[in-house]
């Protein structure tokens, strides 16, 4: 076999963190995800990080995984190939001493025991075929074309194949987009969501030299030019909270933290849930002040706080939600008692239960214990959407980012029906986003729409004329 030489490589801070933590001996990082922009040498990383960990410790086994078998013999493959050549040590024949490729069986075979497999799941299940065995290193490329399912199972076969030193580690690379996005956001990225044992490292094409210097012009002439606003920021900057299908995208300016005037009226809305969340907000509607030609000020609705939490009885419903309005006043002197709570009309019906007799219901329940409620209107979900919609755009919805986390998440989680122009209530969350659209139903009304300045003064003229 050749012998190894020192080669000199150019790695982002990215990719030093991602090999850094790939081959260090420590139980802490058990799961590392590395995604973002194209080109941001993802895949490099990737086949960098089985090649030493495949020489660093004998008779190791390890595993590199694609959706398709082309790809993953051609990309994969060849990567590996270019960076073994680069240590000096090309592949030839096993009989020589020599790191030996076997194209039938997509396998590398190096002298000191240890193997790399190139492996592909064309169908659904086929990840399937490589659960029973024991793999030191599990990589997949492309993890975003890929099933929650896949990572649960491939997890049981990350464990030592031998009795080596090497820690077992299963690295996922990925790009946003895909029908595994809102899994990765979840298991890898969120720091909330995800296991202490995980860590995130975001890969930019900006910061990798090996593209920028192979085409320097790919950002200008390819990225900068995606018509597709959600796909330019997914490949281009790695943003994750861009999502094709999306229903709603939250910009900066929805998400301020903002000083509620002293002549704001405030406003609750709750939906009822036990079994999945129970959720209630809390809002703040004011009106600036007119200007000196007497136009009226911009329209604001401000939601300052939220409750979000499954299993709750309805006396603890009604308990956590008083709580976090007096919690709400306390941070906030000048506010007054909520004018008005809304809910869905559907708490008013009567509660099933065992004698036909019963007649008490979910509002009822909660007026015992001082929370009252009154219906909200009856909107279609579509309008109340659109409605939503137009206030994010023009600025006249804010969400404070640090109270209301869960009504954030579900915004960036909404994504449309095939087909329709509702939200796919199977795959995503609205329980606070009802909450919400009963709020902007009952205060804007479906036909809102701001005006300029300017029109409204000439309307006020021609009617005085008139």
């Amino acid at each position: 076999m050749a012998t190894p030489r020192m080669v000199t490589m150019r790695a982002t801070r990215a990719q030093r963190e991602c090999l850094s933590r790939s081959l260090n001996d420590d139980w802490r990082t058990q799961t590392l995800g590395f995604g973002g922009s194209r080109f941001g040498g993802k895949t490099w990383t990737g086949a960098l990080v089985v090649i030493i960990r495949a020489l660093m410790f004998p008779g190791t086994a390890h595993l590199a995984m694609r959706r398709v078998l082309s790809a993953a013999d051609m990309n994969l493959g060849k990567q590996i190939k270019q960076l073994l050549r680069a240590f000096g040590l090309p592949v030839g024949l096993r009989s020589r001493g020599e790191i030996g490729y076997l194209e039938k069986d997509y396998e590398f075979h190096f002298p000191n025991g240890s193997l790399i497999k190139l492996a592909y799941c064309k169908n659904e299940t086929d990840y399937e075929n490589y659960v029973g065995e024991q793999w030191d290193t599990i990589w997949i490329e492309q993890a975003e074309q890929f099933s929650e399912i896949t990572f649960d199972q491939l997890k049981g076969s990350n464990r030592k194949s031998c009795s080596t030193d090497c820690v077992p580690r299963f690295l996922l690379t990925f790009n946003p987009g895909g029908r595994g996005l809102e899994w990765l956001v979840r298991r890898i990225i969120n720091p909330k969501s995800r296991d202490r044992h995980t860590v995130f490292v975001k890969s930019v094409i900006r910061e990798c030299p090996a593209t920028l210097e192979q085409d320097p012009n790919y950002i200008l002439r390819s990225l900068n030019k995606i018509k597709d606003p959600i796909l330019r920021a997914q490949w281009l900057e790695g943003d994750w909270d861009a999502k094709s299908g999306t229903y709603f995208r939250l910009m900066p300016k929805n998400l301020e933290v903002r000083t509620v005037p002293a002549w704001a009226d405030w406003y609750g809305a709750a939906d009822w849930g036990r079994a999945k969340p129970f959720a209630y907000l809390m809002c703040a509607h004011w009106e600036e002040r007119r200007d000196k030609l007497g136009n009226p000020g911009k329209r604001h609705i401000h939601v300052a706080k939220e409750v979000y939490q499954k299993h709750l009885d309805l006396d603890v419903q009604a308990r956590r939600a008083l709580e976090a309005e007096l919690a709400l006043r306390r941070t906030n002197p000048l506010m007054h008692e909520i004018d008005v709570r809304l809910a869905d009309p559907s708490v008013f019906n009567p509660i099933e239960g065992e004698s036909k007799d019963t007649t008490r219901s979910k509002a009822e329940v909660w007026a015992k214990h001082g929370f009252y409620v009154y219906p909200a209107i009856a909107y279609s979900r579509v309008s109340r959407w659109e409605l939503i919609r137009y206030l994010l755009q023009h600025g006249i919805l804010t969400i404070d980012p640090e109270t209301c986390p869960n009504l954030v998440n579900e915004f960036k989680g909404a994504i449309y029906k095939v087909d329709s122009e509702d939200l796919d209530q199977r795959r995503s969350e609205d329980h606070a986003l009802d909450c919400l659209g009963y709020l902007a139903g009952y205060l804007f009304g479906l036909d809102y729409s701001e005006e300029t300045p300017g029109d409204q003064y000439q309307l006020r003229n021609f009617l005085r004329i008139a």
